[in-house]
């Protein structure tokens, strides 16, 4: 798990600021499932609020940790002791005027051919912006699993923030689908679907479906999914924050 500080705090005149860097803003943490014991506790730059996604991404038989979380900091650690592998900064998806925020990845298998676990990410949410100010477009971003570089990253298809996690699954026939939210506490926004690979191949935009339609608040928790027509294939269950269940 992660543990953090929030460093957003009013600013003079309006708006909101980054207060001085603690020393330690945060660490992430692995503990005994059987003992409670701490197996290592490592710091981590920033807020690490996110849930971590597991994947064998060093050679080793453990499987290692991808955290994500606030001012734009996507970090991987050695299962087996914590060691960092690699470190994204937000400039890995996209410049903004302010750090955004990396959400819970998903896992995606082998986007760029070299037989590692690869990940999509969501990157987005201005902490500095006001309820009523306007808000710039979140990204989806695919990022290497053994070096964490960036290997494609697209907009939202309707220039709305995020503060969804991706969920990524597969039909039947193998296709890989991610399933995302745009939106937020005050804007509205809708969920959307795209293959995997047209985040890849150019087709993000000609693809991408809307799932629901747009409302008054937007899509932030992420997608459930289970069989419920009983046809063997995942049906997406989406909770919109103006409390519709579709």
């Amino acid at each position: 798990f992660g543990t953090g500080v929030d460093r957003v705090i009013p600013a003079p005149g309006g708006g909101r600021m980054l207060d001085k860097e603690p020393d330690i803003s945060g660490y992430v943490v692995a503990v005994s499932g059987a003992s409670n014991e701490i197996l290592w506790q490592v710091p981590n730059p920033r807020d690490a609020f996110t849930t971590p996604r597991f994947a064998r991404l060093n050679g080793d038989d453990v499987p290692d940790v991808v955290m994500g979380g606030r001012e734009g900091i996507l970090s991987a650690f050695s299962g087996q002791g914590g060691a960092l592998l690699w470190r994204d900064t937000g400039d890995a998806a996209a410049t903004t005027s302010f750090p955004y925020n990396f959400f819970t990845p998903a896992v995606i298998q082998y986007a760029n051919g070299d037989g590692e676990s690869d990940f999509v990410v969501t990157y987005g949410g201005d902490d500095s912006a006001l309820p009523r100010d306007p808000r710039s477009p979140g990204y989806l971003a695919v990022i290497s699993g053994a070096d964490g570089a960036g290997l494609a990253v697209k907009k939202t298809p309707d220039g709305g923030e995020t503060y969804s996690s991706p969920v990524v699954y597969r039909r039947a026939d193998r296709t890989q689908l991610v399933v995302f939210g745009t939106g937020g506490e005050t804007r509205g926004g809708a969920a959307y679907r795209a293959p995997v690979a047209s985040l890849l191949d150019g087709t993000f935009a000609a693809r991408t479906e809307r799932l629901i339609e747009p409302g008054k608040k937007g899509v932030i928790a992420p997608a459930t999914l289970a069989d419920i027509t009983g046809d063997a294939e995942l049906d997406i269950i989406i909770s919109a924050f103006d409390g519709r269940l579709v």
